[in-house]
């Protein structure tokens, strides 16, 4: 007698099937995007759009060199802000820097950069804020729009605030300068 194992293949042909939908899609995926999880396809196009936004600390990055008493940036934003979000570069003296006899933090507004579009951005900044031997540490947050109105209602002559909003995150690494002179 010969035992039947049509219990079982239709098991085996489900299984078969979603490994050729997966191996489908992943071509597809391959196809529309060149292999990058940071891009997706717009339906019904073959071209790649817009990078996912998001709010990650690895969203920007910032690199500084000095010249003289200019800081000068170079910004790699890898990541866009989401639609009601903004990037703002801050500059942050050691709170010993800012006022010897009170030591308080200040958080500078040193480019409203709003929502930038992924790539490479540069600047140049004169810190006259810097004496010599000081340290200041920039780095880009994330506001909100509330954040971000928050951040203008507060600021002082200078383009300075005492503390920075709630809701910000930090999305880029710290870069720190020393001034020398």
């Amino acid at each position: 007698m010969v035992k039947s194992d049509s219990g079982n293949s239709w098991k085996i042909a489900l299984a078969g099937a979603l490994i050729g939908a997966i191996a489908t899609i992943t071509a597809a995926f391959i196809a529309t995007t060149g292999g990058d999880p940071e891009q997706y396809a717009t339906p019904g196009s073959s071209t790649p759009s817009t990078p996912r936004a998001c709010l990650g600390p690895q969203a920007a990055n910032v690199s500084t060199f000095l010249t003289d008493d200019d800081v000068n940036f170079a910004i790699d934003i890898s990541c866009p802000p989401p639609a009601d979000f903004q990037y703002v570069l801050i500059a942050q003296p050691r709170g010993v820097d800012v006022d010897p006899e009170n030591p308080h933090p200040e958080y500078y507004t040193i480019w409203e950069m709003g929502q930038p579009a992924v790539g490479n951005y540069q600047r140049t900044e004169i810190d006259e804020y810097l004496q010599a031997g000081a340290e200041v540490t920039y780095y880009i947050i994330s506001v909100d729009d509330t954040g971000f109105a928050q951040l203008q209602a507060q600021k002082y002559p200078g383009n300075f605030v005492l503390k920075l909003p709630q809701s910000h995150t930090v999305v880029s690494n710290r870069e720190t300068v020393k001034r020398l002179r």
